[in-house]
């Protein structure tokens, strides 16, 4: 099993190699779930095109307006974005019991090594070979205080390391040691996360946040990780709802009170984090409910309150779907009980955190996180801070059974300079996955940006032979005011899979972290042109 995997993953990345036509298919998801980078369809996120809605299998079977009427209770097919209120939710991405996902994973036949053709590719590096291969790259000063960790991915031989032992910030790379903790507490990432309404006893429409960031206002999505959910979808539900209740006689309000239950909320940020980083977009707030289109870009900050402006913006919608709603949206003072009115659910939850590594959205991954220690009893929404999440990252880590003395983490996206980081831990995490030993993690890292294709590695590897390793390096980057680096995998000219993390830290100006990355693109390009094999 665990050659398969790895198998899995070398072919992954060589295949985008050869075919650039990879990433539209990486891009729309070869795997289960579906993976984007795409918004929601326009109309559908400016709430238009949602009259003359027809069913599901209408647009591709041909099916008469009554036939459309009667949609089948079985989860729809995924065949059309032009959809039904609620269909977008009862989409499924594969087999809902895990005894049924298994079959299907056991039945598969066992795949040839994609790279047996290449010689020695079965056979180890040769840990001075590897050394003889990267040259003079290591030399650079402008790598600043240099922590090194590369490791065969299938023996888990430590090839080359330099000061590995040594806690470092290893800025956005902690996202790959918190992502390893999610995985590690056994939280299901196949679960879809939930945005319900409920009517409780005083008649209020309550908004429940069930930790979905990435809501359209629009209808949803199935064709998207992003907008998967759309509030316009929910708000025809509830409004179908109540008209279904008075025309069945139920005493109900002329004007409804929307309000928001994110009761399993807790601090927005973290106080270690840069107003700098919060102000100018650099990472969102940790939130229950948000819409994509309020997440964090450069220069454009996430709302005050996120999770208050998507819920306003589902009472405005609803208004619109003719149920009058007062215009203040309050904070329920506790969990909400009461009738369900309505329901829109999230793409997996491993597709929404592949999409934050690749992007690099720390808000998200701080969610996730958190979502996961709550969700497995680590902590308490009482104690849910940032600084909480990631203890419980580095207790996971303990469990996973690494040494990882030295690691101290205050927040799961790495954006505290007071997180610290032995390269040897995260080395330790990668060759676990990289390996296939943790199928799950595996399956994340087969996800990872690719070098010059897409992702936060897009930009990379450009001029002096360094763009020979574009398609042959999946990784995650990191970058702070005092560090940057990149940690990931690649596969060497003679077919080995390799994990490399590559940290520069204790740098005095914030000009130095990005003039490095041009001499870690050269230390990881050499190490993807390494033909290592000690019988080669």
């Amino acid at each position: 099993m665990k050659s398969s995997a790895r198998n899995t993953l070398i072919a992954s990345t060589t295949v985008v190699a050869l075919l650039g036509a990879y990433v539209t298919a990486d891009v729309y998801d070869k795997v289960p779930g579906v993976l984007t980078n795409a918004p929601a369809p326009e109309a559908a996120q400016n709430g238009e095109g949602d009259e003359g809605e027809v069913d599901l299998l209408d647009d591709v079977a041909g099916a008469r307006p009554s036939e459309a009427a009667t949609a089948p209770e079985e989860p729809p097919a995924v065949l059309h974005r032009n959809l039904q209120p609620g269909a977008a939710s009862k989409v499924v991405d594969g087999p809902v019991e895990a005894e049924a996902a298994q079959q299907i994973t056991d039945d598969l036949p066992e795949r040839e090594h994609l790279l047996g053709h290449l010689q020695h590719s079965d056979q180890a590096p040769a840990q001075e070979a590897v050394k003889k291969a990267l040259g003079d790259t290591l030399q650079d000063e402008t790598l600043g205080f240099l922590s090194l960790d590369v490791r065969d991915a299938a023996t888990g031989e430590v090839l080359l390391q330099q000061n590995a032992e040594r806690p470092n910030h290893l800025a956005s790379m902690t996202k790959l040691v918190s992502t390893a903790a999610v995985v590690q507490s056994g939280w299901d990432l196949n679960q879809r996360l939930e945005t319900k309404v409920l009517l409780d006893e005083g008649n209020n429409i309550v908004v429940v946040a069930g930790g979905d960031t990435m809501l359209s206002r629009g209808m949803g999505d199935p064709l998207s990780v992003s907008g998967r959910a759309g509030l316009k979808d929910l708000a025809k539900q509830v409004a179908a709802a109540i008209e279904a209740k008075r025309e069945a006689g139920e005493d109900l309000p002329e004007e409804f009170r929307v309000a928001l239950d994110d009761s399993q909320a807790g601090p927005m940020y973290s106080d270690d984090w840069s107003q700098v980083a919060l102000n100018e977009g650099w990472t969102g707030k940790v939130t229950m409910l948000q819409l994509f289109d309020d997440r964090a870009r450069h220069l454009h900050p996430t709302p005050v309150d996120p999770a208050i402006s998507a819920a306003g913006t589902f009472a405005g919608l609803l208004h619109e779907e003719g149920v009058p709603v007062q215009k203040s949206v309050p904070r329920t003072k506790g969990k909400s009980e009461g009738e369900q009115l309505g329901v829109v659910r999230s793409a997996p939850v491993r597709d929404q955190l592949i999409h934050a590594l690749q992007v690099s959205d720390n808000a998200r991954v701080e969610t996730i996180t958190r979502q996961a220690a709550l969700g497995t009893g680590g902590i308490e929404v009482k104690n849910s801070a940032p600084s909480d999440v990631g203890q419980w990252v580095v207790e996971q880590t303990k469990a996973r059974g690494i040494d990882n003395a030295g690691h101290k983490q205050f927040d799961a996206a790495g954006l505290t300079s007071k997180n610290e980081i032995p390269a040897q831990v995260l080395g330790e995490i990668l060759q676990q996955g990289a390996s296939g030993e943790d199928p799950e993690y595996h399956r994340i890292l087969a996800n990872l940006s690719m070098a010059g294709l897409y992702g936060t590695l897009q930009p990379r590897f450009y001029g002096d032979g360094r763009e020979e390793a574009r398609g042959f390096v999946r990784g995650k980057t990191g970058t702070l005011p005092m560090a940057s680096g990149m940690a990931g995998t690649t596969v060497t000219q003679d077919g080995r899979l390799l994990t490399f993390v590559i940290s520069s830290d204790d740098f005095e100006r914030a000009t130095q972290p990005m003039i490095a990355r041009k001499a870690h693109d050269a230390v990881v390009a050499a190490l993807q042109k390494c033909e290592c094999n000690p019988s080669a």
